[in-house]
C-alpha cells in the first residue's frame, strides 16, 4: 500500500475516533450556555413552585 494512502487512512481514523469527544465538548458548552441563560427563570421556579428559598 502506498505510504501516502496509509497516512490519509490513519488521519481519517484519528478524526473518526476523536469526533465523539469533540461533539461532547461542543454539547457541554451549549448546555452550559443554556443553563446560564435559564438560571434566573429556574431560580423563580424553585422559589415559587417548589418552595425553595
Amino acid at each position: 500500500m502506498n505510504p501516502d494512502n496509509m497516512m490519509a487512512i490513519e488521519l481519517e481514523l484519528n478524526l473518526l475516533r476523536d469526533t465523539p469527544r469533540l461533539v461532547d465538548m461542543h454539547l457541554d458548552r451549549e448546555l452550559d450556555s443554556l443553563l446560564l441563560a435559564l438560571d434566573p427563570y429556574l431560580e423563580v421556579i424553585a422559589m415559587e413552585y417548589l418552595g425553595w428559598e
